[in-house]
Protein backbone atom coordinates (compact mmCIF):
# COMPACT_ATOMS: atom_id res chain seq x y z
CA UNK A 1 0.00 0.00 0.00
CA UNK A 2 1.23 3.49 -0.91
CA UNK A 3 0.07 6.52 1.07
CA UNK A 4 0.33 10.27 0.77
CA UNK A 5 1.32 12.13 3.94
CA UNK A 6 0.05 15.73 4.23
CA UNK A 7 -3.71 15.81 4.62
CA UNK A 8 -4.02 12.01 4.45
CA UNK A 9 -1.92 10.60 7.31
CA UNK A 10 -1.08 13.81 9.14
CA UNK A 11 -3.19 16.94 9.62
CA UNK A 12 -0.55 19.28 8.20
CA UNK A 13 -2.14 20.50 4.98
CA UNK A 14 -4.01 23.31 6.75
CA UNK A 15 -0.69 24.43 8.25
CA UNK A 16 0.81 24.69 4.76
CA UNK A 17 -2.18 26.56 3.35
CA UNK A 18 -2.20 29.01 6.28
CA UNK A 19 1.50 29.63 5.83
CA UNK A 20 1.01 30.32 2.10
CA UNK A 21 -1.89 32.68 2.90
CA UNK A 22 0.38 34.60 5.30
CA UNK A 23 3.03 35.00 2.58
CA UNK A 24 0.37 36.25 0.15
CA UNK A 25 -0.85 38.81 2.69
CA UNK A 26 2.69 40.04 3.29
CA UNK A 27 3.35 40.35 -0.45
CA UNK A 28 -0.10 41.79 -1.26
CA UNK A 29 -0.87 38.89 -3.56
CA UNK A 30 -4.36 37.47 -3.95
CA UNK A 31 -4.04 33.95 -2.52
CA UNK A 32 -4.86 31.09 -4.89
CA UNK A 33 -7.73 28.86 -3.86
CA UNK A 34 -7.00 25.86 -1.66
CA UNK A 35 -7.88 23.37 -4.43
CA UNK A 36 -5.34 25.08 -6.69
CA UNK A 37 -2.58 24.44 -4.14
CA UNK A 38 -3.62 21.13 -2.63
CA UNK A 39 -1.06 18.39 -3.25
CA UNK A 40 1.52 20.61 -4.96
CA UNK A 41 5.21 20.48 -4.10
CA UNK A 42 6.90 23.57 -2.64
CA UNK A 43 8.46 24.27 -6.05
CA UNK A 44 5.16 24.10 -7.91
CA UNK A 45 3.52 26.19 -5.18
CA UNK A 46 6.24 28.81 -5.67
CA UNK A 47 5.48 28.88 -9.40
CA UNK A 48 1.76 29.38 -8.72
CA UNK A 49 2.43 32.18 -6.22
CA UNK A 50 4.90 33.98 -8.48
CA UNK A 51 2.44 33.76 -11.36
CA UNK A 52 -0.23 35.27 -9.10
CA UNK A 53 2.17 38.00 -8.01
CA UNK A 54 2.92 38.92 -11.62
CA UNK A 55 -0.64 38.69 -12.92
CA UNK A 56 -2.04 41.83 -14.57
CA UNK A 57 -4.70 42.11 -11.85
CA UNK A 58 -2.12 42.02 -9.06
CA UNK A 59 0.19 44.50 -10.78
CA UNK A 60 -2.73 46.90 -11.24
CA UNK A 61 -3.66 46.60 -7.56
CA UNK A 62 -0.07 47.33 -6.53
CA UNK A 63 0.65 50.24 -8.89
CA UNK A 64 -2.75 51.59 -9.86
CA UNK A 65 -1.81 51.00 -13.49
CA UNK A 66 -2.93 48.33 -15.90
CA UNK A 67 -0.28 45.61 -15.85
CA UNK A 68 -1.00 44.54 -19.39
CA UNK A 69 -2.12 41.19 -20.69
CA UNK A 70 -0.33 37.94 -20.04
CA UNK A 71 1.58 36.48 -17.10
CA UNK A 72 5.22 35.68 -17.86
CA UNK A 73 6.71 32.55 -16.33
CA UNK A 74 8.86 33.35 -13.32
CA UNK A 75 12.64 32.92 -13.76
CA UNK A 76 13.97 29.72 -12.23
CA UNK A 77 16.13 31.69 -9.79
CA UNK A 78 13.04 33.35 -8.33
CA UNK A 79 11.24 30.01 -8.15
CA UNK A 80 14.20 28.49 -6.31
CA UNK A 81 14.40 31.45 -3.93
CA UNK A 82 10.72 31.34 -3.03
CA UNK A 83 10.80 27.55 -2.74
CA UNK A 84 13.53 27.94 -0.14
CA UNK A 85 11.53 30.56 1.75
CA UNK A 86 8.38 28.44 1.79
CA UNK A 87 10.25 25.30 2.81
CA UNK A 88 12.05 27.08 5.65
CA UNK A 89 8.84 28.63 6.97
CA UNK A 90 7.00 25.33 6.77
CA UNK A 91 9.76 23.46 8.60
CA UNK A 92 9.73 26.07 11.35
CA UNK A 93 5.96 25.83 11.79
CA UNK A 94 6.08 22.03 11.80
CA UNK A 95 8.42 22.06 14.79
CA UNK A 96 5.25 22.20 16.89
CA UNK A 97 4.09 18.92 15.29
CA UNK A 98 0.76 17.92 13.78
CA UNK A 99 -1.72 15.22 14.82
CA UNK A 100 -2.57 12.16 12.73
CA UNK A 101 -5.68 12.33 10.57
CA UNK A 102 -8.75 10.41 11.79
CA UNK A 103 -8.33 6.70 11.17
CA UNK A 104 -4.66 6.95 10.13
CA UNK A 105 -3.13 5.36 13.23
CA UNK A 106 -5.75 2.59 13.30
CA UNK A 107 -5.13 1.74 9.65
CA UNK A 108 -1.34 1.67 9.89
CA UNK A 109 -1.31 -0.29 13.15
CA UNK A 110 -3.59 -2.89 11.57
CA UNK A 111 -1.47 -3.25 8.42
CA UNK A 112 2.09 -2.70 9.66
CA UNK A 113 4.12 -5.90 9.37
CA UNK A 114 1.37 -7.57 7.34
CA UNK A 115 1.14 -5.39 4.23
CA UNK A 116 4.15 -3.57 2.76
CA UNK A 117 3.60 0.15 3.45
CA UNK A 118 5.25 3.13 1.79
CA UNK A 119 4.67 6.84 2.09
CA UNK A 120 4.85 8.69 -1.24
CA UNK A 121 4.83 12.43 -0.61
CA UNK A 122 5.36 15.69 -2.46
CA UNK A 123 6.89 17.08 0.74
CA UNK A 124 10.55 17.39 1.65
CA UNK A 125 12.15 14.30 3.18
CA UNK A 126 13.06 15.93 6.50
CA UNK A 127 9.59 17.44 6.92
CA UNK A 128 7.75 14.24 6.02
CA UNK A 129 9.80 12.06 8.34
CA UNK A 130 9.45 14.60 11.17
CA UNK A 131 5.68 14.77 10.64
CA UNK A 132 5.31 11.00 10.66
CA UNK A 133 7.55 10.64 13.71
CA UNK A 134 5.69 13.36 15.61
CA UNK A 135 2.37 11.68 14.85
CA UNK A 136 3.71 8.28 15.98
CA UNK A 137 3.45 6.80 12.48
CA UNK A 138 7.01 6.65 11.15
CA UNK A 139 7.89 3.27 12.65
CA UNK A 140 4.72 1.74 11.15
CA UNK A 141 5.76 2.20 7.52
CA UNK A 142 8.50 0.37 5.65
CA UNK A 143 9.53 3.06 3.17
CA UNK A 144 9.36 6.85 2.84
CA UNK A 145 9.83 8.40 -0.59
CA UNK A 146 9.47 12.14 -1.17
CA UNK A 147 9.98 14.83 -3.77
CA UNK A 148 13.66 14.82 -2.76
CA UNK A 149 14.00 11.31 -4.24
CA UNK A 150 12.73 12.11 -7.75
CA UNK A 151 13.21 14.67 -10.52
CA UNK A 152 9.52 15.55 -10.83
CA UNK A 153 6.95 15.64 -8.06
CA UNK A 154 3.26 14.88 -8.35
CA UNK A 155 1.29 14.95 -10.65
CA UNK A 156 4.18 13.11 -12.33
CA UNK A 157 4.13 9.43 -11.30
CA UNK A 158 7.78 9.27 -10.23
CA UNK A 159 7.36 9.33 -6.45
CA UNK A 160 4.77 6.54 -6.59
CA UNK A 161 6.96 4.49 -8.92
CA UNK A 162 9.91 5.03 -6.56
CA UNK A 163 7.89 4.02 -3.50
CA UNK A 164 6.61 0.85 -5.18
CA UNK A 165 10.13 -0.04 -6.38
CA UNK A 166 11.47 0.39 -2.85
CA UNK A 167 8.86 -2.10 -1.63
CA UNK A 168 9.72 -4.47 -4.48
CA UNK A 169 6.13 -4.44 -5.72
CA UNK A 170 4.99 -3.37 -9.21
CA UNK A 171 2.84 -0.19 -9.03
CA UNK A 172 -0.08 -2.00 -10.68
CA UNK A 173 -0.13 -4.35 -7.69
CA UNK A 174 -0.32 -1.45 -5.23
CA UNK A 175 -3.27 0.41 -3.72
CA UNK A 176 -2.58 4.13 -3.34
CA UNK A 177 -4.48 6.37 -0.91
CA UNK A 178 -4.60 10.06 -1.84
CA UNK A 179 -6.48 13.18 -0.74
CA UNK A 180 -5.71 15.54 -3.66
CA UNK A 181 -6.42 15.66 -7.38
CA UNK A 182 -2.70 16.10 -8.04
CA UNK A 183 -1.89 12.99 -6.00
CA UNK A 184 -4.65 10.92 -7.58
CA UNK A 185 -3.33 11.84 -11.03
CA UNK A 186 0.19 10.80 -10.02
CA UNK A 187 -0.90 7.47 -8.57
CA UNK A 188 -3.09 6.66 -11.56
CA UNK A 189 -0.27 7.56 -13.96
CA UNK A 190 1.99 5.15 -12.05
CA UNK A 191 -0.56 2.40 -12.60
CA UNK A 192 -1.83 2.05 -9.03
CA UNK A 193 -5.35 1.25 -7.93
CA UNK A 194 -6.38 4.50 -6.24
CA UNK A 195 -8.66 5.28 -3.33
CA UNK A 196 -9.42 8.98 -2.89
CA UNK A 197 -9.80 10.17 0.71
CA UNK A 198 -11.36 13.61 1.07
CA UNK A 199 -14.68 14.89 2.46
CA UNK A 200 -14.62 18.20 0.57
CA UNK A 201 -17.18 18.40 -2.22
CA UNK A 202 -15.08 20.99 -4.08
CA UNK A 203 -12.14 18.56 -4.42
CA UNK A 204 -12.66 16.48 -7.55
CA UNK A 205 -10.97 13.08 -7.37
CA UNK A 206 -11.66 11.32 -10.65
CA UNK A 207 -11.17 7.73 -11.69
CA UNK A 208 -10.97 6.23 -8.22
CA UNK A 209 -12.96 4.86 -5.34
CA UNK A 210 -13.63 7.55 -2.74
CA UNK A 211 -14.21 7.82 0.98
CA UNK A 212 -14.47 10.88 3.21
CA UNK A 213 -11.94 9.71 5.79
CA UNK A 214 -9.52 6.91 6.60
CA UNK A 215 -11.89 6.14 9.45
CA UNK A 216 -14.29 4.83 6.78
CA UNK A 217 -11.79 2.27 5.50
CA UNK A 218 -12.81 -1.15 6.78
CA UNK A 219 -10.08 -3.69 7.46
CA UNK A 220 -11.49 -7.21 7.35
CA UNK A 221 -8.54 -9.47 8.11
CA UNK A 222 -5.05 -9.39 6.67
CA UNK A 223 -2.86 -12.46 6.67
CA UNK A 224 0.73 -12.16 7.84
CA UNK A 225 3.38 -12.43 5.10
CA UNK A 226 3.74 -16.04 3.97
CA UNK A 227 0.45 -17.12 5.53
CA UNK A 228 -2.58 -18.22 3.57
CA UNK A 229 -5.13 -15.44 3.37
CA UNK A 230 -8.72 -16.34 4.30
CA UNK A 231 -11.21 -15.92 1.49
CA UNK A 232 -12.48 -12.39 1.19
CA UNK A 233 -9.52 -10.80 2.96
CA UNK A 234 -8.92 -7.22 2.05
CA UNK A 235 -9.06 -3.54 2.79
CA UNK A 236 -12.35 -2.11 1.64
CA UNK A 237 -13.75 1.40 1.55
CA UNK A 238 -16.96 1.55 3.53
CA UNK A 239 -18.33 3.78 0.80
CA UNK A 240 -17.18 4.59 -2.69
CA UNK A 241 -18.00 6.85 -5.55
CA UNK A 242 -16.74 8.26 -8.81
Amino acid sequence: MLLDCDGLLVDSESVWLDMVATWCEEEQVAPPTAPALRGLSATDTARVLLAAAESPHTREDRTGQDGGAGTPEAPSALVDQLTGVLAARYSAVLAAGAPPMPGAARLLHALSGRVPLAVASNGRRADVRALLAGAGLLDLVDVVRTVDDVRHGKPAPEVYAAAAAALGVPPEHCVALEDSAVGVAAARAAGCVVVGVNPAADVELTGCLRVASLAEVEIEEVAAPGAAAPAGDGILPAASGG
